[in-house]
Parts: structure tokens; sequence; C-alpha cells
């Protein structure tokens, strides 16, 4: 009885105010946690309440704390609560164990971990314990992230070794130009491939085009019957392809078009595109045969495929987007093996001759072969997949449109049945993504109504970009520029898109600015579409290039803005020593420590963006690291002060960190603006 008294009575003084726990420098435990150094803040203050929970409370299990420690703290966003993060699990371990919270929340205080991060922790009713993390800890990452030998902040070794991912992403089908929603999938693709690579994962990029099916078949026959010149002219005897000869992207484009609407009323050509289909799956398993004819076909493919090819690479260079292509003609070998093991397995069932696998929750088959004997794109996939497990790959991501959706569950279902994918050790994701729209809420299409070429708009961005971007003859101030009466108003080819660039805030250098120019309109493209997540979006270049809210001009300016500060003081006739910045308390400002506090944030949110395959979350924390240093500037005197040094020292790590999340992004930095 005693003991239950004295508890009630400490957790009703809990309960009237909040208890301080200040810790030192030195905190001699039992216990203790490896130190970090430039890693994830939010999941080692994580571990080091799961590591108290162990201690306090031996006889509970915890999986949540114990599991995903990073989600057990969030970040303080009450001005009015003066710490950095919250411990938020107290309610919840205090109902599993029947205690008041505010017991639960002093014995987990009493047995945290030795560390150098928290400066003092206390109880906030009614059931959270906030958290502020050390000055001289933020000090420590403002340094590491200023210096010259350290650019960047460096994650930690993974929690656990490296594994081999695989982002399956672009893949578009030859004989078809690049198009709108491809980008979508380029850009993520790309992004994700980028995040995973640097948080040290072994990362394979691949783009699985279609080079195979009817649409291929239906080119190929559609080209012959009109005889087009490139047929013969294109490949040279010894096997090498004549560039002046090679189809344009545009040309296969139209052919394709023209193909599509005769078959609709052309049946004979239908079937001729299945017939060629299945003479090329053939071919790529060593059956070509001797028939004239079916050589002819396979020369067809090879000169399509070769044009195809030199099309996307150089929309994948002007991207800077770095994938190896994969096509599906690379599986044609394995699809007899596929089919057979699955029917072996019971995995497949035979239905008026064809292969089917019924999936429970789905109301029509996945059909791997058809009834002629040909392969569809689910066999592929499938074999696919199994040759990417058989290879080591323990994380494999699929970067698609949402339409793909109920496609990919199937396979991955398939392949769970068939024993090849086990989901405790291989992870397979689909990262889905929405259409991108015009402003009448419609695809995004030229005029003509077919879906807007991929090159079109990044031609436009960059139109856009070099209009916005006048350049200003002053280094070290801002004007309003109104777009000049002499700059040619250009009428975009895609419809329902404004390509009125209003007036722009622009701090420049007089130099030439094509490259900048084109390095902001593509970062801008890119930025917009990763920062909309998965959803559907209406396109606007007004709004891509807009100089206030979540956009890469917002960002790119924040960075120019302290490239510009850097070489005012870096050009003063009397310069300040270096100096380490301190939080002191000598005429520190509270924006100061915000900026460090928000730069040791960036680790735990790029792992998050791993973990969850979101981009957007960098892009976030860009807008809000770009937002904060606005304020800075705005408010702190830099230049002039007793702590320009410090505080050029603070900017230079805003700055790295600006251009790394940049780069994880798939965006180029600009020097000037």
């Amino acid at each position: 009885v005693r003991k239950s008294v004295m508890l009630l009575v400490r957790a009703c003084r809990l309960s009237s105010f909040a208890r301080v726990c200040r810790v030192p420098r030195r905190c001699y435990t039992t216990a203790t946690v490896p130190e970090i150094e430039s890693h994830a803040l939010r999941s080692y203050l994580g571990s080091l309440f799961a590591k108290s929970s162990e201690i306090s409370f031996p006889s509970h299990q915890h999986n949540n704390l114990q599991h995903t420690p990073s989600s057990c703290v969030a970040r303080t966003t009450n001005p009015k609560i003066n710490a950095d993060y919250q411990f938020t699990q107290c309610f919840q371990l205090a109902r599993s164990m029947n205690m008041p919270p505010g017991t639960v929340a002093q014995t987990l205080i009493d047995h945290l971990p030795s560390n150098k991060i928290i400066q003092q922790v206390s109880f906030s009713p009614p059931g959270f314990i906030n958290i502020s993390v050390r000055n001289d800890y933020l000090e420590d990452v403002v340094a590491s992230l200023s210096s010259d030998g350290l650019p960047y902040p460096s994650l930690p070794s993974p929690p656990r070794p490296p594994i081999k991912v695989l982002v399956d992403y672009a893949s578009p089908n030859m004989s078809k130009e690049l198009h709108v929603g491809h980008l979508r999938s380029i850009v993520l693709g790309e992004s994700l491939s980028r995040i995973q690579h640097y948080v040290g994962n072994e990362v394979e990029r691949v783009s699985h085009v279609g080079d195979f099916g009817t649409p291929m078949g239906l080119v190929i026959a559609h080209a012959m019957d009109n005889n087009a010149p490139w047929l013969s002219s294109a490949l040279a005897s010894d096997g090498t392809y004549v560039p002046e000869h090679l189809p344009s992207p545009t040309e296969l484009g139209a052919l394709y078009a023209a193909a599509k609407a005769r078959s609709k009323t052309d049946k004979l050509l239908d079937q001729r595109a299945i017939d060629f289909a299945a003479i090329l799956q053939r071919a790529k398993r060593g059956e070509l045969g001797d028939d004239p004819s079916h050589h002819a076909i396979y020369r067809a493919w090879l000169i399509i495929c070769e044009a195809s090819r030199r099309g996307f690479n150089k929309i994948f260079e002007t991207l800077d987007v770095h994938v190896q292509e994969r096509g599906e003609s690379t599986y044609a070998p394995l699809l007899p093996d596929v089919v057979a093991e699955l029917h072996a397995k019971g995995v497949s069932t035979l239905s008026e001759g064809a292969h089917c696998v019924f999936l429970q929750g789905f109301p029509t088959p996945l059909i791997i072969q058809k009834k002629d004997g040909s392969h569809l794109y689910a066999t592929t996939d499938l074999a696919a997949l199994r040759s990417r497990i058989e290879q080591g790959h323990k994380w494999i991501i699929y970067v698609t449109d949402d339409t793909q959706k109920q496609h990919f569950q199937m396979v991955i279902q398939t392949a769970q049945q068939a024993g090849w994918l086990d989901p405790a050790h291989v992870r397979v994701d689909h990262v889905m993504f929405g259409v991108v729209k015009g402003s009448d809420g419609k695809k995004l299409s030229s005029r003509d109504g077919s879906p807007a070429t991929l090159n079109d708009l990044l031609t436009n961005a960059v139109r856009e970009a070099r209009k916005a971007t006048m350049v200003s003859k002053s280094l070290t101030r801002s004007e309003v520029i109104e777009e000049a009466s002499s700059v040619p108003s250009s009428s975009s080819d895609i419809v329902g898109v404004s390509t009125r660039a209003p007036s722009r805030l622009l701090d420049s250098n007089e130099a030439d600015t094509d490259q900048p120019a084109t390095s902001l309109g593509l970062g801008a493209l890119k930025y917009y579409d990763l920062a909309q997540r998965s959803n559907d979006y209406i396109f606007s270049y007004d709004s891509m290039l807009a100089f206030k809210g979540n956009t890469a001009v917002y960002i790119l300016y924040a960075y120019t803005r302290i490239r510009t500060l850097v070489k005012r003081a870096s050009d003063q006739p009397h310069k300040q020593p270096a100096q380490r910045w301190v939080l002191d308390g000598i005429d520190t400002k509270q924006q100061e420590r915000s900026l460090g506090l928000h730069l040791a944030r960036f680790p735990e949110v790029v792992l998050s963006a791993q973990q969850g395959s979101k981009p957007s979350l960098i892009c976030d924390y860009l807008f809000e690291l770009a937002s904060d240093f606005h304020s800075f500037y705005d408010e702190v005197k830099i230049i002039g002060s007793p702590r320009q040094s410090q505080r050029i020292h603070l900017c230079m790590a805003v700055a790295n960190v600006l251009k790394k999340g940049m780069h994880l992004l798939g965006i180029q930095s600009v020097e000037r603006m």
C-alpha cells in the first residue's frame, strides 16, 4: 500500500509541473549506446529510449519501440514548447503496464543511456517527454558540413550491411517517342536510385524497355507494307548502323500512330503483328530459322530498337539520368521454363488452352501463355523478377503509373505462390504515380490531341526559364526585373499550359545565362514533379518557376544568395579570421540555432525518404531549410557583424546541404540566377 501511495503522489507531482532532468556532459550508467557523428538524429534519440525501456521495464516487450525507434520520437513543431523533439510513447507504455504516464516518463528519463547529444529532458503532461539537443552537438554538425574537406554530410553505415537494390524505371516502349507520362517514372526512379546509393546500398538501375510484343510487330508490319526506306539502308552488311539513315523518334512515333489507326480496320494487319511478335520471341531464343522473311523482320527490329535507343539516350543525357537498358527480350530464353515451373507447381492451370494463374481477390486470371504458345507482358515480368531474386537483390522497386497497380499485385502474389519471393528476405515495392494534366483537367497533350512529347516539354521548360532569368548587372543586390518587350513570346506546343513569364526577383552576375537557364528549367521541372508526390497534378510553367513557395527556384535562390555572401566576405579588404560557429549566447540569434538544428535533421530525412521511397520528403525538407535561411538572412546581420565569420560558416553548411539535397533529387545547382 505504501508503495502504491508513493507512486500516486509522485505521479501527481509530475502532472502538476514539468520535471526537468539535465543530462550532464558525462553521465555514467550501466548502459551505453554507440556515439554518432553525422547520423539520423531522430533514430538515435529513439534508440536511446528503446534501450532505456529495456532496462526500465525488462519484462515488457514494446515492439514498436524496438523495431522502429524513430517513429517514437517526433520533431517539435509547436513554438510554445521549449524543446527540439518529443518522445511520444508514454501513453502506450503506461496503458500496457497499467501505470501513470508520469511514472513511466520519469523511469525512462532516469535510465537514459550515457550520450553526448541530449542537453535536457522533461516530462510534459499529459504524456510526452520533451528533448533538447546539446548546442555543442549542433556546433559539431555545422563544423563538419561547412569544412572544405567534408562538403556534404555523410551518413554512417546502414543499420544492417549494404544490400543490393534494383530500381526499375523509365522503361519506355521501343518504336514510340518518349511522352510526358515518362517524365514521372524517369525523374522519380533516378531520385530513388541516388537516395539508395547515398545511404550505402549497391544500386542497379534498369530500364525494362518494351522491345517485344504485338506493338513492335505492328510497327514492323506497317513499315514493310509501306517500304520504309530505312529498312534497307539503316543497317550495313557488316552489322553496323548508318546514323543518317536511322528513323528519328518523331518518325517512329508517327509510324506507330499510323499503324495503330490502320489496325482498327485492317484485321489482317492485326494478325500479322501477332505473328511477327512470335517470330521475334523465337529469334531471341535462337530459333530464327532460315526463312528470309523472318530475317527481314529481325533486321527491322534491330533498326527500330537502335533508333529508339538513341532517342531515349539523348533525353536521358539531357536529364542527367543514368540507367541501363534491359528489355523484355533479355528474358525471352527464360519464358518457357517459367511457364513450365508454374504449371508443375500447380500455380497455373490450363483454361481454354491458355496457361492462367487464378488469384484470390482478382476477377480475372493472370495469363502467362496464350493458346497459340505466345507469352505476355506478365510472363516477362515474372521471369525478370525470378532472375533478379536469384541474382541476390534484396529490394526491388518498380516505378510506374498507377494503372499498373493490379498487374504488379498479381505478379508479386504469383511469385510468392511459386516460392520465388519470400517477403521476409526480399522486399518488392511498386512505387506509383498519377497523371500530369493541363489546365483543362485532361491529360497533357499536344495540339493534335496526341500525348505531349517529353522533348517538347523539356524544350519549353528551358525556354521559359531563360525568359525568367534575365540578367541583372549587380552581384550584390536584388532587383525586380520586368519581362522585357524585346523578349519574344513563344507559343507552347502543349495544350493547357501557359508560357507567360511573370516578373521575377533575381540576383545575378553579368554572364552568359544559357547554362543556368537550362539547369534551372530542367531542375524546376523535376522538382515540381517530385514535390507532387504520387498524385495527379495540373502542370503550369508559372507555378513551376514561381519565386515563392515550394519550388526549385526558391531553393536555388537561397543557394545562390549564400554563394554571393561567401564571395562578398572573401572580397573584403580586411577579412575576419576564420572562426568556428558556436552558440555561446553572445549576440547569438534564435534563427542561428534553428538553422543548426535543421541541418542536423538532414540524415534522418534522407533515411525516411529511402525507407518510404518518397523523395518528396526531401523536397519538403529543402523548402523548410531554404525558408529558415531566408528568414535568417532577412533578420540577422551577417556581413559586417562581429559574428560574420561564424555566420558565414553556418551559411556554407546550409549551402552544402541544399546542394546535396538537390543532387539527390537529380537537380543541378546553379551558382547565379
